[in-house]
């Protein structure tokens, strides 16, 4: 039965063949049968001619091996014409650019995101990749550099100490009051023409860039952040320049006061500080080691241990960050992943028509007419099936039309 629904096109035409023969045969010359016949012959042309046309798209008519029909064979003979039209199609009609952003202003970039959160972070990957970026962390504490650097701040730290110690034993607490607001509004002035430089721009933002990641690009654009941080920042510094009561101003003289006061208090036991400068200073080496030692055998730990406060913490975040990208970073997020999205397709969109065109460029002839023939065989059948019983109808109009005559 499956035979005969595939291949309903050659069945049409048996029937129209057949009943055209066996009208011939009846030997009857009644005018019914006339009419009939002309329904079967014309019929049988119909489909012949549909069969014809069919195999013409598909294959070339030959004989032997001489073609003798120049126009047959069309889709393998038409190949680079075909890939060529499917690039074009493709890229301006089914994917352009305003269809894409049809697509882009209904995408929602933040359920995708949610979804993928919560279905890693209840995956077996989630805590091998939370244990290797312990590892991670403990394995950078390793690096010369992280030393050095500790190093050199704990020193000017110390350093720094020594002077404000001298500081408060000889100035008074009015006059360090004066100093300081003095002094603020010079510093705050230069860090103002520093922050607001290209060079430092150019320095926070190339720090983002390198810090963001996939994610991260999606979240913020990075010179739109800079700005803001550059703006925000240099607007602070201004307030702190011009106002004396500005809060952050004061809360750096109060600081300022309070470390005095304790330096004051501690005069009489300068012998104590003295010793524990020595201490820290003269074992500065052995001590960073110690501390960076004893800190990375707790990352390591952390990695191993599920239940470890550090653990925890890293859960806590993930969820924190999920429901914030629900809520409060929705918006935010989806409009700079439509215009992530939109920019990168945009800028790859001319790539369409080429990538479609190679690929159909690559087949063989008898593949793309393969390819043709699985998806349109069976419409293909119904255009023979039709044009048999269209052919039959018009046989048997025609008939009648000459039986009248």
């Amino acid at each position: 039965m499956n035979y005969l629904i595939r291949h309903k096109g050659e069945l049409s035409f048996i029937v129209m063949l057949t009943g055209w023969l066996l009208t011939l045969l009846w030997g009857d010359s009644s005018t019914a049968l006339f009419i009939i016949q002309s329904g079967f012959e014309a019929g049988t042309v119909g489909g012949a001619a549909d069969w014809l046309a069919v195999k013409m798209i598909f294959d070339e008519i030959k004989i032997g091996n001489v073609k003798i029909i120049p126009a047959s064979g069309i889709i393998p003979r038409k190949q680079k014409e075909i890939a060529k039209g499917a690039g074009k199609l493709v890229a301006e009609e089914w994917l352009s650019p305003a269809s894409l952003n049809r697509f882009l202003e209904k995408f929602d970039l933040v359920d995708g995101v949610v979804s993928w959160m919560r279905s890693f972070r209840t995956s077996d990957e989630y805590p091998a990749v939370k244990k290797k970026l312990l590892n991670a962390l403990a394995l950078r504490l390793q690096d010369v550099k992280v030393k050095e650097f500790l190093s050199k701040e704990v020193e000017s730290w110390w350093s720094e100490s020594a002077r404000l110690k001298a500081f408060s034993k000889n100035v008074s607490r009015e006059k360090t009051e004066n100093v300081l607001h003095a002094i603020i509004p010079k510093a705050a002035d230069r860090l103002t023409a520093w922050v607001t430089s290209p060079e430092t721009s150019n320095l926070i933002r190339t720090k983002i860039e390198a810090e963001q990641g996939f994610f991260g690009k999606i979240f913020f654009d990075a010179e739109e952040l800079t700005e803001k941080i550059v703006v925000k920042i240099s607007a602070i510094l201004r307030d702190i320049e011009s106002d004396e009561s500005h809060p952050l101003r004061q809360k750096i003289i109060g600081t300022a006061l309070e470390a005095k006061s304790k330096w004051e208090l501690n005069v009489e036991k300068s012998w104590i500080e003295t010793e524990t400068v020595k201490l820290v200073t003269g074992n500065l080496d052995s001590w960073i080691t110690n501390a960076l030692s004893g800190f990375e055998k707790y990352l390591q730990n952390a990695a191993e241990n599920p239940d470890d406060r550090l653990n925890q913490f890293l859960d806590e975040t993930w969820t924190t960050v999920e429901k914030k990208i629900q809520s409060d970073w929705r918006e935010a997020l989806n409009a700079r992943g439509r215009v992530m999205i939109g920019d990168w397709l945009e800028s790859h969109h001319h790539k369409i028509a080429g990538i479609v065109e190679e690929n159909l460029s690559r087949l063989s002839p008898e593949q793309i007419k393969n390819q043709f023939k699985e998806r349109t065989y069976d419409d293909m059948q119904w255009i023979r099936v039709n044009g048999a019983f269209a052919g039959f109808v018009i046989g048997l109009v025609l008939g009648t039309v000459r039986a009248m005559m």
